[in-house]
């Protein structure tokens, strides 16, 4: 039979043919291709998102309450990136200064608190820097590690003066870093690390370089 005579025959056939019978008439015809149209589909978003995760990928975030959230944060964010001896292309480090009044503004405190609670039940959150008030609100919550379970005693023994009573977080005193991002100038900073935090090792030297970039007055 002819290419032209098959054609001809196939398009009688398919007249003929009730819309549940021309369904599945296309099926047998060609459920092969549409089986390959949808893997080649699949694969193509498969291979878009792990392209996506390539490019950008957060290696720590930082929060930090009391901040002034108009602050650029690309100095701190630079600063460690030379503290880790840099970082891949896809990578980028997020230092997020909420801002936390105290009080003082009840309507800018809810939507900072709603922030930080959303990013840590979502396991987003690595670093949380509060003053003495902000940081009592979490401590003893199991918000943050225990720092027997993140530093080794060498580093705790370096630091003994600076742990929390709780021992949940190193107490950051003045630091020019954290004057540039934060409302209150020369303010003693608690730092803790997020019990559910993704990047924990990182967070760890987050710690370590804001502990060198302290200033010594003694």
């Amino acid at each position: 039979m002819s290419l032209e005579s098959d054609a001809a025959q196939k398009k009688k056939t398919w007249k003929g043919l009730s819309p549940k019978q021309k369904v599945r008439y296309f099926w047998d015809y060609y459920k092969w291709v549409i089986a390959i149209v949808i893997i080649v589909i699949a694969l193509t978003i498969g291979a878009i998102e792990v392209i996506g995760n390539q490019m950008e990928k957060t290696i720590v975030t930082v929060a930090i309450s009391g901040g002034n959230s108009g602050a650029d944060s690309a100095v701190m964010a630079t600063e460690f990136e030379e503290y880790l001896g840099g970082i891949k292309k896809h990578e980028n480090i997020k230092i997020m200064p909420l801002n936390s009044t105290n009080g003082q503004d009840v309507t800018a405190d809810y939507g900072a608190m709603m922030q930080l609670s959303a990013m840590t039940s979502a396991g987003e959150l690595d670093v949380f820097l509060a003053d003495e008030t902000n940081y009592k609100d979490y401590s003893g919550q199991d918000a943050f590690y225990n720092l027997t379970d993140v530093f080794d005693s060498e580093f705790l023994d370096a630091h003994a003066e600076q742990i929390s009573k709780n021992g949940d977080a190193l107490i950051i005193n003045a630091s020019p870093l954290l004057d540039e991002l934060t409302q209150d100038k020369n303010e003693t900073y608690y730092l803790g690390i997020i019990a559910n935090a993704p990047n924990a090792e990182i967070a760890k030297q987050f710690a370590a370089f804001l502990l060198e970039n302290e200033v010594h007055t003694n």
